[in-house]
């Protein structure tokens, strides 16, 4: 498993499928705050779609052509940052990240 932690309290760490119940609370519980940023929260529906992401993501990973982690506050799931694309080739990634709305505004996915 890949994790970093960027405070005493905060890491972040590749999102696996045994992650799957902890990222369909996460969107349960932010889906009025992201359906508007987010198009992926408009999609799920339950755990087969989470699960479905989370693996298409490893996959991505395993090919070296993005990845999904997690960001955490010990064992509380806040958010996620999506390498949607990445050509190590040409140098560049799609980066996308989604919050809980109550840790915006407090620097978190800057420092992930």
């Amino acid at each position: 498993m890949l994790e970093f932690s960027f405070s005493e309290t905060f890491n972040i760490k590749l999102m696996e499928t045994q992650y799957v119940n902890k990222y369909l609370e996460f969107v349960q519980r932010n889906r009025d705050h992201l359906i508007n940023w987010v198009p992926f929260i408009s999609k799920v529906k339950g755990i087969d779609e989470i699960n479905d992401y989370i693996e298409k993501y490893l996959e991505k990973s395993k090919n070296g052509v993005g990845a999904l982690y997690g960001l955490w506050e010990n064992k509380e799931l806040i958010g996620s940052v999506v390498i949607r694309e990445m050509d190590k080739e040409a140098k560049w990634a799609e980066i996308g990240y989604m919050i809980d709305e109550k840790y915006q505004g407090k620097g978190i996915t800057k420092r992930a």
